[in-house]
């Protein structure tokens, strides 16, 4: 694409030259989306090892607690920062000298935190996998539509528009030429767009997804912390929730400034100097791939501090509304 709209240029080190680097340097964020990116490949790796570390975790604090008296001579000092919490999930109080009941308590508590993080991290290695199969997906056709039309600009031989406009039928003749060779690649199109749509889609869902359990974990974490402020486990939920959506805040920052960067480049690289036809399936293909996220055509944009302190004020709503019930 960049190749071909350069072909139109008078001089390589043009003022549309330099929009033309800057259009690529868009195209390039746009391809960091697709594929095998290496943020998309940690992101994966991360969250597979977190969900297993959280669940060797989770099972050799239980079998400890319960078997070990090493352990549970470390975890029985510590018992004041587990309480027994006033939900109905909570297992039964017990008298403390049924050393059974007291371990399975224990047992209980250690465990709830390493078992959101499995959850958490379940949730994370399923949202990468569909992202990254989507992507590879999309791959394919876009790298068919770039070397396409890579071979039609190289085909296409280094004129200026007044150079072509002054030689009617030779002018006529390399338009039918580009013409054709971008017609070629029309069957990618649809694919490339639609590949777009369902990456678009899944990503919109898995951070509908995102924000809607993190409601409710601030909700629901906020509320045990005011019933009871010693509560280790609403602590500790708090903590994992506000670092974990920073977390995915900052890269929701990076991606909107990409995506920035790509939309102000694409609608200022001289658009004009080349034909409508051209103009038009170009266009309509690198606008497709950078508009709004969204579901079911509500626009859903990327989670960003400005959109974390919204979080808060619906998880604080949220809130009251538990306390009026």
């Amino acid at each position: 694409m960049c190749s071909l709209a350069a072909s139109f240029l008078s001089k390589p080190g043009s003022t549309q030259a330099q929009k033309i680097e800057r259009m690529m340097s868009g195209i390039h964020h746009l391809l960091l989306r697709t594929p095998m990116s290496s943020g998309l490949q940690q992101a994966k790796r991360l969250s597979r090892w977190t969900a297993l570390g959280s669940l060797y975790a989770s099972v050799m604090l239980s079998v400890g607690v319960c078997l070990m008296p090493s352990i549970k001579g470390l975890f029985t000092p510590m018992r004041s920062l587990f309480p027994r919490l006033p939900i109905p999930l909570w297992p039964p109080p017990c008298h403390p000298d049924y050393d059974w009941c007291e371990n399975f308590l224990m047992t209980f508590e250690v465990s709830m935190l390493s078992i959101l993080c499995m959850a958490y991290g379940c949730f994370s290695t399923i949202h990468v996998c569909s992202l990254v199969y989507l992507a590879e997906l999309l791959r394919v056709p876009a790298m068919k539509l770039r070397s396409t039309l890579q071979s039609a600009s190289d085909k296409r031989p280094f004129f200026s528009f007044s150079q072509i406009s002054s030689i009617s039928k030779y002018s006529d003749k390399c338009w039918k030429n580009t013409d054709q060779e971008v017609n070629l690649i029309i069957s990618y199109q649809h694919e490339v767009i639609g590949l777009i749509d369902q990456y678009n889609e899944c990503f919109a869902g898995t951070l509908f997804i995102r924000q809607f359990f993190s409601v409710l974990f601030l909700a629901g974490s906020s509320l045990l912390f005011m019933t009871d402020p010693t509560n280790f486990q609403a602590i500790s939920i708090t903590i994992f929730t506000i670092c974990s959506m920073f977390t995915f805040a900052f890269w929701g920052d990076k991606l909107s400034h990409a995506n920035d960067k790509m939309l102000w480049a694409v609608y200022d690289s001289g658009w004009e100097n080349l034909s409508p036809q051209l103009r038009v399936k170009l266009c309509l293909i690198l606008c497709r791939a950078n508009r709004p996220i969204g579901i079911r055509g509500k626009y859903l944009g990327f989670l960003t501090y400005q959109s974390f302190l919204q979080l808060v004020r619906w998880s604080y709503n949220l809130l009251q509304f538990l306390f009026q019930l």
